[in-house]
């Protein structure tokens, strides 16, 4: 509202109001002073193809001409969506007398306040003056009185009531004209009237008289209030000298007092009445809102009915009169009647006009249009066509600019099919309203389609026509422009595009993947699809929008970007790839116009923005839409002129600031003579040669040998990255702190950056927030927070760059504007009732209608404001979502996957979250995009990310490790490889001693088959050098060599000599040049020599050298060495030969030829045989009672396949005898002799070819060790499928099988549920080898088994290797491992020191309590365990 001051009129209007009432009359003064002002409105916002036939209400006068003013913004609810439209408006005036009292006059007539208008409430108090109000005054403190005339307390006297009367006997001149003064009381005198009259002791008076003192005499007078009357006093009427006002009535009380009471119609305290305007208070009991009261006189009124309404009683009440009979309003709107009574017309919801006229959507208006008029059934082909193609779009959608053609009659049949109009139609509408005079001036517009079309002013024939670019031949003109409708405007062409110039690329049978892979124009997106790493989800069910990029698009990020998100980037090409894709509809071109922004696949906001000359545009980098609805069977696609490039993933590139570090490393094991070879491992350089490289063990394989070497390798410099993040950057994918790297914490806070850092903003001293965005001092602003709020009567928004203000909607009552610092003081009511309901009158020098807070226009016409529709959107940040919640006041909620307080908001990284994004602990978190996450297991584990199961490398190849070597999980996939006991190297390689690498090794098989059959070893502690002829070279020795070197007695004499005493490397085998080395053959030497770098031994070159071995090194030659048969002693003799040539052993060698054992025996690569004398064999048949020894006995006394000598003969050893592996040998010594089981050997030792003969001095008695039995082991499986084929373990059959029709009978886990299954049963019979303990005391030889022989005993019988010891120890106990517990022998408790100390020289594994598995109990007691296998 505006005011215009040379409008302003005072009116001051003075009269004089006469009331007589009964017999008597007071004047009272009576004055106006009203006020005339201008106000001016704006006709509600419409349409601007409307505005020209907008009038302004009734009385008043149209400022504005044509199409108004434009700006403006009004909305139309269109079902789903409500638009909100740019448009115009009018603005009209309108002269307003206000009634108002001139000030110290009140009510309605303007009454004088009490004391009068000059000087009211006598100066002392403050009078309700005004027009509205009732004059009634309010005194200060120390005043009393109608008009605060007297003083409050009858003691106080003086103009400012201050002064306190002090009369002891007598009455104080009293009140604000009073002066203190005493009248005393008879019989006293004085100032004070405290003085007693002495002359008046003793005067009698009579009554009502006193004595009072006259001339110096006593005397009685009347009392006051008295008269004499002859010689009485009678008491006089105190109203006779009117002291009461004159519109009141005096009432006599006593004598000397008096009431005063105002008369019906005044009010007041008697002495000053004021008439009473009922109308004043409650609208003077009239019914409100429908009537008005009307002063009469003083204490009267009447009710009468409001403009519009009408009644008999209107005290009692009124109806509405309607003046809409009167009023023409449209078919489709209502009449309303506005509170003055003035009538008017609203249109229905959903359309537009002044009410006289409605306009609904486009295509009712053009379907009406159609039905009338000039344009009567021209327009049939278009209606057609627009209600095939496009009728959703012109009825739901919008706002449009609608080119409908008119044909000629003979042309109306014109069909279209479905497809052709979808099209067709979107070539005649352009997005947004245009006039036909705006166009005129813009020139160049695009259609809905994405048609560029061209217009022109023809000036001579005063009319407008357009082309399309595409179709320059073709005019169209303009015929009817600028039809109104509620979601646009309509024109009036002269034809139809008769050429749609469209490919139809959509397909509705197929996916949206598959359309974009059958394209050329989709090949670069399509490429992006398929290495993104997404599974196919544009394939899935929809419904999708998808934007496709441009192949132009796509190649704009060949600067190193595209390479770098296929590689390194691959999460941020997953998050670009999202932010094309809308998955919450598929969304036509039409609906699109509508729609502000939504939110993608990735969370993130993509804005929409339609340019003033149809141009969609999308992002805030304003990429124009190309081709548009491209339908599929799961939704519709659009291609793009351009690529989007999500916010989140800005810089595409990352910001790592990796740090260099340097290690030195080994490089290749080669040939220590040819160190420059060693090549250093990648991102490594080549140090300066050092004096000693390191020393390694290659595999050589010159010969296809594939043999280790020892070698050397060169030291290298490697260089290592160690990742970082560039300042402002944080997190492993190095992402932007909030803010923005280039201000993190908008440059109020430190960011938690760097690869290990979270992105939290630790706000500097001042401000607060999640990107420190908000003072913390909620009265301080601007950018440092440093400035004083400008907020006066409201909160202040506190945040930086706010100026400022206050907050929407916190003005205190009284107050409004952007600091709430604008009083507003009432208009009054006439001046009010123009303003809008939703907004005040304010007088402040002059008179203008503001809206209230949360409302927006001219206080004449005031809409709420929804601030989710402003530009700024209620503060709420990007990505958040602005939810209006009532006039002026919006919450804002951070989008999903990101958080905040909705005015800044921060991209969600899961991974730094307490849940990890749910990825497993084992699992690496990615960082995809705002609340988005990728979980892949870490190295060495496998699953989906979410449950991740470490891998074991060692069951695959044996974890990398050599075959020699054993590999240890330690977790994560990583292992460990240490070489097997007796092994040595790293564990990637390892290698044995001489006889293991020989052994291991087929290119020496040929060599070590000598070696086994010559019965050879290397002596303990003794380091060789092994001189190996190579296969060919063993192949090649003639038949006669052959002949005689493989026999028993010379092999190992060949052997020997291949074997060099001392380990020797060839660099140390030079340094023996022309030199003879020993071999373990005594009698043997070689030659060393070196030719052109040849080694050569004797007359064999070696070939591969410098095998390593823990105990020697390994050459490879090209020849056997052949000792000189000087070199090789005598053969020893055979078997019977030996036994021959000693006496003493002639009784056992005719047993063994009596039994033919001599052939069995000699058969055996090796045998030992303990051989009784003559005599020991008379003596025990003597004993026995027998003839001779049987067979079994005999063979008791043979061990076969080993050649025992006297070290090996060691304390606790036992052998297997020819009888069987039940049947043993058991050695132990006592005082330094050696003894087999209970009998001593006699120290004689014989060595025949392949064998020993020792001496024993008595016969061995057979004694069985082991015991067999049959054992039968029945398993069965678990619960599964009854018709399941189940395979059985190896060596068992499957005794049960489920029979058709055979009832199931057990549960199985299927899933989530459970299924009837059956069982199956496996029996396997074996044969069971069972230990049984020797006896440790027995009879006579008790005396010669001490109590650790004992044990040593018992452990060998039981073939223990460990001892266990419990709390409860009594005894040593043997245990037959059989179903029952046998106690075989008892140990005293003294001997169990002696019984661990023999376990533990046996090479016990460990000293436990007891603990084995059944059938066997837990046993009480020191117990020897066997762990032998069966």
């Amino acid at each position: 509202m505006k005011m215009h001051p040379p409008g302003l009129l005072f009116s001051f209007l003075s009269a004089w109001f006469i009331s007589t009432v009964e017999g008597q009359s007071q004047k009272l003064k009576s004055m106006h002073c009203n006020v005339k002002t201008m106000f001016t409105l704006a006709t509600p916002c419409t349409s601007c193809a409307v505005a020209t036939k907008v009038v302004c209400p009734k009385g008043w006068i149209k400022m504005t001409q044509a199409l108004g003013e434009r700006g403006c913004r009004y909305t139309v609810n269109l079902g789903e969506d409500t638009l909100s439209l740019l448009g115009c408006s009018h603005m009209c005036k309108k002269e307003i007398e206000e009634k108002k009292c001139c000030p110290g006059f009140w009510g309605t007539e303007c009454y004088e306040c009490p004391g009068g208008p000059e000087k009211p409430c006598s100066g002392h108090g403050t009078c309700l003056d005004g027009i509205t109000r009732n004059g009634t005054c309010t005194c200060e403190g120390r005043y009393g009185g109608f008009a605060c005339q007297d003083c409050l307390d009858e003691n106080l006297f003086g103009p400012d009531c201050q002064s306190v009367c002090d009369c002891q006997h007598g009455v104080c001149n009293h009140g604000i004209s009073g002066d203190g003064s005493c009248t005393c009381h008879g019989g006293y005198t004085g100032l004070k009237c405290d003085q007693e009259l002495p002359l008046c002791r003793g005067v009698p008076c009579g009554n009502n008289a006193q004595c009072v003192l006259m001339n110096g005499m006593a005397i009685c007078d009347c009392m006051p209030g008295y008269r004499k009357s002859g010689s009485i006093c009678q008491a006089r009427d105190p109203c006779t000298s009117s002291p009461c006002s004159s519109l009141a009535v005096c009432k006599a009380l006593s004598p000397g007092k008096y009431e005063c009471t105002c008369k019906d119609g005044y009010h007041g305290d008697g002495k000053i009445c004021q008439p009473i305007n009922p109308c004043i208070i409650n609208n003077g009991g009239c019914p409100e809102n429908i009537t008005v009261c009307i002063y009469k006189s003083p204490g009267k009124s009447s009710c009468v009915c409001k403009p519009g309404m009408s009644g008999l009683y209107p005290s009692t009440g009124c109806s509405s009169v309607s003046e809409c009979q009167r009023y023409f309003c449209d078919a489709s709107s209502k009449c309303n009647i506005s509170p003055d009574g003035t009538p008017s017309c609203v249109c229905k919801d959903g359309e537009i006009g002044d009410g006289r006229s409605c306009y609904k959507n486009l295509m009712s208006e053009i379907s009406q249009i159609n039905t009338r008029g000039r344009w009567y059934k021209k327009l049939n082909s278009a209606n057609k066509m627009f209600a095939s193609g496009c009728s959703l779009a012109l009825t739901k959608y919008g706002p449009f600019t609608v080119f409908v053609p008119s044909l000629q009659t003979y042309s109306a049949r014109t069909d279209f099919n479905d497809t052709i109009a979808q099209h067709l139609c979107k070539m005649h509408i352009i997005p947004g309203q245009h006039l036909v005079e705006d166009m005129v001036k813009t020139k160049t517009l695009w259609t809905l389609s994405g048609h560029q079309l061209t217009f022109y002013d023809q000036i001579q024939s005063y009319t407008k026509s357009f082309r399309y670019q595409d179709l320059p031949g073709e005019l169209y003109t303009v015929i009817q422009s600028n039809i109104p409708a509620s979601n646009g405007i309509i024109h009036i062409i002269n034809t139809l595009r008769k050429t749609t110039s469209f490919r139809n690329l959509g397909n509705p049978q197929k996916t949206i993947g598959e359309i974009l892979a059958s394209m050329e124009i989709f090949s670069r997106f399509e490429t992006i699809l398929e290495n993104c790493g997404l599974p196919s989800i544009l394939d899935g069910p929809g419904p999708f929008t998808v934007f496709v990029p441009s192949n132009n698009g796509v190649d704009k990020l060949r600067d190193g970007r595209l390479i770098y998100l296929f590689t390194e980037g691959i999460n941020k090409l997953q998050e670009l790839v999202k932010h094309h894709i809308y998955t919450g509809a598929a969304v036509t071109v039409e609906k699109l116009t509508t729609m502000t922004q939504i939110i993608t696949m990735a969370n993130q906001i993509l804005t929409i923005n339609i340019t003033e000359d149809g141009r969609i545009l999308l992002d805030d980098s304003g990429i124009p839409l190309n081709k548009r609805d491209i339908v599929a069977s799961n939704g519709i696609i659009h291609t793009l002129d351009g690529i989007f490039i999500p916010p989140s993933i800005i810089p595409i590139l990352p910001q790592r600031c990796n740090e260099v570090q340097h290690k030195i490393i080994a490089g290749s094991c080669v040939d220590c003579g040819a160190l420059n070879t060693s090549v250093c491992p990648p991102h490594s350089t080549k140090m300066a040669q050092e004096i000693y490289p390191s020393e390694c063990v290659y595999v050589h394989d010159p010969l296809g040998l594939n043999v280790l070497k020892k070698g050397c390798a060169r030291y290298c410099n490697q260089t290592i990255l160690k990742p970082g993040c560039c300042k402002g950057f944080f997190g492993l994918d190095c992402m932007p702190c909030p803010g923005g790297f280039s201000n993190p914490c908008y440059g109020r806070g430190n960011c938690s950056d760097g690869l290990q850092g979270n992105g939290n903003c630790l706000c500097f001293e001042g401000f607060k927030g999640i990107a420190c965005h908000i003072c913390s001092n909620p009265n301080k602003h601007g950018e440092n927070c440093d400035e004083d709020c400008g907020c006066i009567h409201g909160i202040c928004d506190n945040r930086p760059g706010s100026k400022g203000k206050c907050q929407s909607r916190s003005c205190k009552d009284g107050y409004t504007g952007e600091f709430c610092d604008k009083t507003s003081q009432n208009c009054g009511p006439t001046a009010s009732q123009y303003c809008h309901r939703n907004a005040v009158c304010s007088l402040n020098n002059t008179a203008r209608c503001i809206c209230t807070d949360g409302y927006e226009g001219d206080g004449f016409s005031c809409l709420p404001i929804d601030l989710c529709r402003k530009p700024e959107r209620g503060s709420c940040s990007e990505n958040a979502i602005c939810t209006s919640t009532g006039p002026g006041t919006a919450t804002c909620q951070c989008n999903k996957g990101w958080t905040g307080d909705g005015k800044a908001c921060v991209a969600i990284d899961n991974c730094v979250l307490e849940t990890r994004g749910d990825c497993h602990m084992n699992a690496d978190c990615s960082f995809v995009g705002p609340g988005q996450s990728k979980c892949m297991c870490k190295s060495g584990y496998a699953g989906d990310g979410y449950n991740c199961e470490s891998i074991n490398p060692c069951k695959l190849d044996n974890g990398g490790c050599h075959d020699l070597a054993v590999c240890e999980p330690l977790g994560g996939g990583d292992r460990s490889c240490a070489c097997a006991p007796g092994y040595m190297g790293d564990g990637l390689t390892c290698y044995g001693d001489v006889l293991k690498e020989l052994a291991r090794n087929s290119h020496f098989a040929g060599f070590y088959e000598w070696i086994k059959k010559s019965l050879f070893s290397i002596p303990a502690g003794v380091n060789v050098t092994v001189l190996v002829p190579a296969e060919a070279a063993i192949k090649n020795l003639s038949q006669a060599e052959k002949d005689f070197w493989l026999k028993p007695y010379t092999l190992p004499f060949l052997v020997r000599s291949h074997f060099l005493q001392g380990s020797f490397t060839s660099e140390q085998l030079k340094e023996h040049k022309d030199e003879e080395l020993p071999t373990l053959n005594p009698r043997t030497r070689w030659e060393i020599t070196n030719s052109s770098g040849a080694i050569t031994i004797q007359n064999a070159i070696i070939v591969v050298a410098d095998i390593p071995a823990i105990n020697g090194t390994i050459y490879i030659l090209n020849k056997v060495l052949l000792p000189p048969l000087g070199d090789i002693p005598p053969s020893r003799p055979g078997l019977q030969q030996q036994l021959d040539m000693v006496p003493a052993f002639t009784l056992f060698k005719e047993l063994l030829l009596q039994y033919q054992l001599i052939g069995n025996i000699e058969s055996s690569e090796k045998y030992t045989i303990f051989v009784p004398g003559n005599n020991s064999i008379g003596e025990y048949c003597h004993s026995s009672n027998i003839t001779q020894l049987d067979n079994d006995t005999v063979q008791y006394h043979v061990v076969l396949g080993e050649k025992l000598s006297s070290t090996d003969l060691k304390n606790g050893v036992h052998k297997s005898t020819m009888l069987g592996v039940s049947y043993w040998l058991m050695f132990y010594k006592n005082n330094n002799q050696t003894f087999v089981n209970n009998v001593r050997l006699d120290g004689k030792f014989f060595e025949t070819k392949n064998g020993m003969l020792i001496g024993v001095s008595g016969v061995l008695q057979i004694q069985k060790n082991r015991c067999t039995a049959n054992t039968t082991v029945i398993q069965k499986s678990r619960c599964a499928k009854c018709d399941r084929g189940i395979k059985c373990p190896s060596g068992s059959v499957l005794t049960e099988t489920p029979e058709e029709g055979k009832m199931p009978h057990c549960l199985y886990k299927f899933g989530q549920s459970k299924e009837v299954g059956c069982y199956f049963t496996c029996v396997k019979v074996s044969l069971v080898t069972m230990d049984i303990c020797v006896r440790c005391a027995q009879g006579s030889q008790a005396a010669r088994v001490p109590g650790t022989e004992c044990a040593r005993m018992a452990l060998l019988a039981a073939g223990s290797v460990a001892v266990m010891k419990a709390s409860t120890a009594q005894h040593v106990r043997c245990v037959k491992w059989a179903d029952t517990e046998q106690v075989v022998n008892q140990c005293v408790p003294a001997e169990m020191e002696s019984v661990m100390m023999a376990c533990m020289e046996m090479g016990a594994a460990n000293v436990s309590k007891v603990g084995r598995a059944s059938p066997v109990k837990e046993e009480v007691g020191l117990i020897c365990v066997t762990t032998l296998a069966t």
